[in-house]
């Protein structure tokens, strides 16, 4: 069985993990999924802008989906969430 972990940093210290069923998401719905929980440190016309695709790399910063895992920075502020899919166990990506 396969798992999804995300995990969000403050500068290189972990503060937050949940862990929850691969089948409950798709890879889409997990870049979703980091870039909400990413905007909740921009302001709201940072945020605004983030989905405009000629200012998003301003204030986020996107590991691509490939393989297994995910990363999701906001820029400037050291706050960075990671998504990684485990096999029994095993992280994979």
């Amino acid at each position: 069985m396969a798992t999804w972990t995300i995990k969000a940093y403050g500068g290189d210290e972990p503060q937050w993990m949940r862990s929850f069923d691969e089948a409950e998401m798709s890879k889409e719905d997990i870049a979703g999924l980091l870039r909400c929980l990413a905007a909740r440190h921009l302001t709201d016309d940072e945020v605004l802008d983030s989905l405009l695709p000629s200012k998003q790399a301003a204030h986020f910063e996107l590991i691509p989906p490939g393989g297994k895992k995910f990363g999701l920075m906001t820029v400037g502020t050291g706050r960075h969430y990671v998504a990684m899919l485990e096999l029994d166990g095993h992280e994979e990506g």
